[in-house]
């Protein structure tokens, strides 16, 4: 009997071990953070890093009605980067491992016009640039983007021009 439960005390950690494979491995998710005005640069879990100053803060808010991406997650908070952004401010900053992808969930805070959302390496590189789609009045939809990263570093991401809100940020595992 004792054999036995060692047994399946293996398989069933073994089971957890691979299932968690595809699993995020970080994630930001606006729903999770208290709302407020952010002045300075806050850390936060999973090594994700908002970057913000007193003149060029980033806030964090009730996302009006909410919003729903097309994988269907929902989300009644958004953080609002607020413009122009760069490394030292309205920016977003976390760790990735070469493989691994990056989800971002967006919209323009604009209800008329598309934004573009840089990706870059810690070094200032653009790798990717990622459009957030307007926040059209009454469809309450987020848009969905995902960018495979070339290589293990610090990833960021802000805007190019103008506000975009971000909901959630994931990064997972091949």
């Amino acid at each position: 009997m004792k054999k036995q439960l060692l047994h399946a005390a293996a398989v069933l950690f073994a089971a957890v071990l691979l299932c968690s494979a595809g699993t995020a491995e970080g994630y930001i998710n606006a729903n999770d953070l208290e709302a407020g005005t952010l002045t300075e640069t806050e850390r936060y879990e999973d090594g994700f890093v908002v970057s913000a100053r007193a003149d060029k803060t980033v806030v964090v808010d009730t996302a009006a009605d909410g919003r729903t991406a097309p994988d269907g997650e929902v989300f009644t908070q958004r953080i609002k980067l607020g413009g122009t952004g760069t490394a030292e401010y309205r920016s977003i900053l976390f760790p990735v491992q070469a493989g691994e992808t990056v989800t971002i969930y967006l919209n323009s805070s604009s209800a008329a016009d598309a934004r573009m959302l840089v990706f870059a390496n810690a070094a200032g590189d653009v790798v990717a640039t990622i459009t957030a789609p307007a926040d059209v009045k009454g469809e309450l939809k987020s848009g969905m983007e995902s960018v495979a990263v070339p290589a293990a570093g610090d990833y960021m991401v802000y805007s190019k021009s103008g506000g975009i809100n971000i909901y959630q940020i994931t990064v997972t595992a091949k």
